[in-house]
């Protein structure tokens, strides 16, 4: 029933058509939530609901559905976590352009006969699981347009069936696996990361970048060091001027202590004794009277 105008929601019935093999509904104006009564689809090998207008969480996983070769479910306005996700069989899974919005689940690692897996333009945060490097069949990984952060875990340099990858405009960054699917990846497949490195791609080499972020970090310290070291200076003449005024207050205070005593001094002079001095010195004025009269 591909490609017509069918609207409203999914009907629950289907469910009871429990030997159905294929459920291809792509390309309509299909709204709602996905009934978890498909659950009970045991023999389904392909099941295509792409391009629609289905919403919110998936209410179920997939665990029912061994048999399973095909999911498409990519162009729809479907939110919260990706599915649980099991199989032997599955091969190819597209979850593009919804609005998926937290980690990849730990589980996908499990899909050990997947070959293509698009999970792109999404909301998808968190780091890249180590499991998804142990999928050896899986050909095409595309995970570009969402929120990754963190590095490319170690276990993709061992992904030798790995022939196309694309994990453009994440948050991603350290060194780039050298296996064929990176070496070979166009710059686009690469771009929009905050700092992959590798000496493919367009990728500035990991030495390279390596000196790039430790000249950052200095820009980013020395601003910090400065204003320490400011902060120091600014306390070490704070304590000199202090230490300083304290000595000019004590000499202040000798000083006014010594002024004090020598006006107690004058003050407690014998009068008399001092004019007896006085005419001692002059003798008694006699010489200066004397030159008077001559």
């Amino acid at each position: 029933m591909a490609e017509n105008d069918i609207g409203g929601t999914i009907p629950p019935e289907l469910g009871s058509l429990s030997q159905l093999a294929e459920l291809d509904l792509s390309s309509n104006l299909l709204v709602g939530l996905i009934p978890k009564e498909l659950r009970s689809f045991t023999s389904l090998l392909n099941l295509r609901l792409n391009d629609n207008q289905l919403s919110g969480g998936i209410t179920f996983e997939f665990k029912s559905l061994t048999n399973l070769n095909y999911l498409d479910l990519s162009s729809n306005r479907l939110n919260d976590s990706i599915p649980g996700l099991v199989g032997n069989f599955l091969k190819t899974v597209n979850l593009s352009n919804n609005k998926f919005s937290k980690a990849i689940p730990i589980k996908l690692g499990s899909l050990v006969h997947l070959s293509l897996l698009d999970m792109s333009y999404n909301s998808l945060r968190g780091e890249i699981p180590w499991q998804m490097g142990t999928m050896q069949n899986l050909e095409a990984l595309i995970l570009s347009h969402n929120s990754l952060s963190g590095s490319i875990p170690a276990t993709f340099h061992d992904m030798l069936g790995l022939l196309y990858v694309d994990i453009s405009y994440n948050q991603l960054h350290g060194p780039v696996p050298n296996n064929t699917a990176f070496r070979n990846a166009p710059k686009e497949a690469l771009q929009g990361n905050i700092g992959l490195c590798g000496n493919f791609g367009g990728l500035e080499p990991c030495q390279n970048n390596s000196k790039k972020h430790r000249k950052i970090a200095i820009l980013i310290a020395l601003p910090i060091v400065g204003a320490y070291l400011l902060q120091f200076v600014i306390c070490v003449i704070a304590f000199f001027l202090g230490r300083k005024s304290k000595n000019q207050s004590q000499k202040t205070e000798r000083d006014e202590t010594r002024d004090g005593a020598v006006v107690f001094s004058v003050l407690n002079y014998d009068g008399r004794t001092m004019y007896e001095e006085i005419i001692r010195a002059t003798n008694d004025f006699d010489h200066l009277i004397t030159k008077k009269k001559k």
